[in-house]
């Protein structure tokens, strides 16, 4: 074979592992020309160092790695919206469109650098969710879009459940919910032997209100008291207002106190006398007496005066038009009169000095053409009192 110089020697576009290079050997000592494969070439395992061949680099965005000890692969490059992730110690890198992370010291998490960007958050990137966890005991349940801070459970679109408290028993927690009657609504409750109480919305009967429910021992449940957005407070019932009620303060059947605390009255509901059907108001005073009353038809309303300084010949009109029972006392006299709507008075009974007319002398309650007239006729300033029932 003539000599040739190596730019006269024939092009080779492709190589082989096998495939021989020349190679000048120790070239600042003892120079010795001699041959080596591409393989060995590019793999120098008796330096530790490799050479990248120029065929790995082919495409912008490419990266290289090691798939094995002293051996480079490329890692092509992929779309815009993937991280490049480690396979950890010893294991090959990915790229991957959904990373999991396991732990991360003190992140920053942005979900955008534009102005009123947004950040999104998935359990997963499976179509079925589950728990977005923040710390160990508050999460987002993305399946059913509700929010638990101190329960990895919610049952309610927003629940808030104290420490060491159970969900089964519902115990010291609030929560958001739609209610089963179609409404929405707040419950806070605490331990069960504290207040307790369930606030919702309900538009079922209440037209949109407020109710309050007491949560005994295991859990069980009776309203206690309600407020409708028509202005009805209902104390122990759940549907206690006659048709067309606004404003109205209603009470359930309640049970008699059997003792009086300190600077308090109270009031509740129960049948009066025992009968029933007659259920009626019944007050108690601090001192113990009790007063019950309870109607059967119409309204009766009550009027009532009290002067300590009525004038000798001072009058008190009393509601014109009307008829019923008046009871009046001034000074040492006093006396019963009925009234009727055209002002006709008619002493019923009454100590001497008194009487149906306008009488100098006496203590008169009379006609004042369609109403009547209380009149201190006495002589003298008079301590007056006066009620009167009438419809």
């Amino acid at each position: 074979m003539a000599n040739k110089k190596i730019t006269e020697l024939t092009a080779l576009t492709a190589i082989t592992t096998d495939d021989l290079l020349a190679i000048v050997d120790d070239p600042s000592g003892s120079p010795v020309t001699k041959e080596i494969t591409v393989d060995n070439f590019f793999d120098s395992a008796a330096t530790g160092n490799w050479v990248i061949p120029a065929t790995i680099l082919t495409t912008i965005g490419d990266l290289i790695y090691a798939s094995a000890a002293n051996t480079p692969a490329r890692l092509a490059d992929v779309a815009v919206g993937s991280v490049f992730v480690s396979g950890g110690v010893g294991a090959a890198p990915s790229w991957s469109a959904t990373p999991t992370v396991a732990s991360l010291t003190s992140p920053t998490v942005y979900g955008s650098a534009a102005s009123g960007g947004n950040l999104t958050l998935h359990s997963t990137s499976h179509a079925t969710k589950g728990l977005i966890y923040f710390g160990t005991a508050s999460v987002y349940d993305q399946v059913n879009d509700r929010f638990g801070i101190g329960t990895t459970a919610p049952g309610y679109k927003l629940q808030v459940t104290a420490a060491g408290t159970s969900a089964s028993s519902l115990e010291g927690y609030a929560s958001l919910r739609k209610s089963s009657a179609a409404g929405g609504g707040l419950v806070i409750r605490g331990s069960d032997s504290l207040v307790d109480f369930l606030s919702t919305w309900d538009i079922s009967n209440v037209n949109m209100g407020f109710s309050f429910t007491p949560t005994t021992s295991g859990g069980t449940q009776t309203e206690a008291m309600r407020i409708t957005s028509g202005g009805n407070v209902g104390i122990g019932t759940t549907d206690g207002f006659g048709t067309s009620a606004a404003k109205v303060l209603s009470f359930g059947s309640g049970t008699a106190p059997t003792t009086s605390p300190a600077d308090v009255a109270q009031t509740w509901v129960a049948d009066v006398g025992g009968i029933a059907g007659k259920a009626g108001i019944h007050h108690r005073a601090e001192d113990g007496g009790t007063f019950a009353m309870h109607g059967s038809a119409g309204t009766l309303q009550m009027f009532h005066y009290q002067n300590d300084t009525l004038a000798d010949d001072g009058t008190v009109t009393l509601p014109d038009a009307t008829s019923g029972m008046v009871f009046v006392s001034c000074n040492a006299e006093s006396g019963m009169w009925s009234v009727q709507a055209d002002g006709t008075c008619t002493k019923v009974s009454g100590t001497t000095n008194t009487d149906a007319a306008d009488t100098d002398a006496k203590l008169d309650v009379y006609d004042g053409g369609t109403g009547a007239i209380v009149k201190n006729r006495l002589g003298a300033v008079g301590e007056t009192r006066i009620v009167y029932f009438y419809q």
